[in-house]
């Protein structure tokens, strides 16, 4: 509030790791019932900042006060004490318990007896929570049966049960749909009146002018730039996020499936009962191709098929013109499929694999001792470095090594390590779904680049993605799907954010399923 002192201060915070200076000297204010943005490219130092907040790390040296005393946060528990609550990027439920147990997680069940849960009170405090956001989730259902979104609001509603004073929120609307968007930004709008304090951090530029009261810019963990958001541009917040490399951003590019491509992938009416119904679609060599919908329109679920993670119900697949079976991964794989899936940290990488062993997993049999002809089963370490290197530079990931764990890189370079797994597989066909969610405008830029350089090198290239900004960018034809199947096609320059959105909220209905 006006005229009053900071409720929340962290001055020279600094947090080294082996080869890595994560925080130099970061300072930060946040007064009750502010909603602050805080920006910047990946590694700039947001998420330590973050967890130095949480109390999953601990800062080497700095100062934290609250309310004007000071305070060490040394643990989770104590953070959650202090009044502090976070929604991380990935998302940490568990999936296996219900909603109602989610929410009241580490703040105590209630009991009968002293001893047994009192499930209808569990439920009916966690209903309370939930009505308080306007979100119609059943407590009593598992977590794992939400979307993503109701799974991120249930977090909130953790929070929130938990009375926090204080909320961060780390690219919340990653993977929401419009609707779900504008959700959001009621419940933000309901906590900055109760007085709760929000720190948003977004790479979504357009949301951070929307949502915020002010806006903090970090770069190379430290503070550069802060303002009030209502005297910002996002030409001038990218100039402060970017600094030097300014004229790399943004630098979105179409591929064009030349006049003699070959076709690469055809489906002819792909279904799998309840998400994907009669696909007709085909990929040509050299295309980028964009699929666009809401969150639950069936996006994901399509790429599943195509790569053979899940079994259709019915309906013919081809590659390159013959007809093939993907009853699994491995099976597409061999078919020359590979896909970059939408959440990395599970199912994209194994965290606590280092960097080199992520990167050859695709291709292990090419690095046995020996030569890839070798009878030896065992991969050399050596080869798997050194192909590891090669890609670090070429995609220029920010690691100490490449013998350092996947778990302790930022968001983007976890992306990037995915990328460079698959690239050293000789695939033709490659499925990227929301591969930019939570990359900085720099590190997109590199994603772009990539796609364009295996399109121009005669691959195809499926591009999914909730920002309707790098679809009219990046993709020269657009297949728009709702309810599971796809419902029209745009192409060339017909091709604009504002047909996408008109599409995939079902305002025209004349669209016809195209291929």
């Amino acid at each position: 509030m006006a005229g009053q002192p900071p409720f929340l201060v962290m001055k020279g915070l600094v947090k080294s790791y082996p080869g890595v200076v994560a925080l130099n000297g970061a300072d930060f204010e946040l007064q009750h019932g502010q909603v602050l943005g805080l920006v910047g490219k990946n590694g700039a130092g947001k998420s330590t900042l973050i967890k130095v907040l949480a109390g999953a790390v601990m800062a080497d040296e700095g100062a934290i006060s609250i309310d004007g005393s000071p305070v060490t946060i040394n643990s989770p528990q104590q953070s959650s004490h202090l009044g502090l609550a976070f929604v991380h990027q990935e998302l940490a439920d568990i999936p296996n318990l219900t909603v109602a147990e989610n929410i009241e997680l580490g703040i105590g069940f209630p009991k009968r007896l002293g001893f047994v849960v009192n499930r209808r009170a569990l439920r009916r405090k966690a209903q309370d929570v939930l009505d308080r956001l306007s979100v119609e989730v059943d407590p009593s259902a598992l977590v794992s049966t939400l979307s993503v979104a109701q799974r991120r609001m249930v977090m909130i509603a953790r929070g929130l049960s938990a009375q926090a004073r204080v909320l961060a929120l780390d690219e919340p609307s990653a993977s929401l749909s419009e609707t779900e968007i504008t959700h959001l930004y009621e419940i933000i709008r309901t906590l900055k009146r109760e007085g709760v304090a929000i720190i948003y951090v977004s790479h979504r530029l357009d949301e951070i002018l929307n949502v915020t009261d002010s806006v903090l810019v970090m770069r190379d963990g430290r503070n550069v730039y802060a303002a009030p958001t209502e005297t910002l541009t996002k030409t001038k917040l990218i100039t402060e996020i970017a600094g030097d490399s300014r004229d790399a951003l943004e630098r979105l590019r179409k591929a064009v499936a030349p006049s003699d491509a070959k076709e690469l992938l055809r489906t002819e009416q792909l279904s799998r009962d309840g998400v994907v119904e009669n696909v007709d679609m085909t990929l040509q060599s050299g295309e980028v191709l964009g699929i666009a919908g809401m969150v639950g329109s069936g996006r994901t679920e399509l790429a599943r098929l195509l790569f053979g993670a899940d079994r259709p119900t019915s309906g013919r697949m081809f590659v390159e013109g013959r007809e093939v079976d993907l009853h699994s991964p491995r099976a597409a794989m061999r078919a020359g499929i590979a896909l970059l899936p939408e959440d990395r940290r599970h199912e994209g990488s194994i965290l606590d694999f280092p960097v080199f062993k992520n990167v050859t997993l695709t291709n292990l049999p090419r690095y046995r001792r020996g030569g890839a002809n070798s009878f030896l089963p065992f991969p050399s370490a050596k080869a798997e470095r050194a192909a590891a290197a090669v890609f670090v530079e070429r995609l220029d990931i920010k690691v100490p090594s490449v013998d350092h764990p996947v778990r302790n890189l930022s968001g983007g370079n976890q992306q990037k390590v995915v990328l460079a797994k698959w690239l050293g597989l000789d695939a033709s066909i490659f499925i990227f779904d929301e591969p930019t969610a939570g990359i900085d405008v720099s590190g997109k830029g590199d994603v772009y680049n990539v796609m364009e350089d295996l399109a121009m090198d005669g691959k195809g290239v499926i591009f999914i993605s909730s920002e309707f900004s790098e679809i009219v960018g990046v993709c020269s034809r657009v297949l728009i799907m709702r309810e599971g199947r796809i419902v029209g096609v745009l192409e060339g320059d017909a091709i604009t954010e504002a047909a996408l959105i008109e599409r995939c909220y079902g305002h025209d209905e004349s669209l016809s399923q195209v291929s």
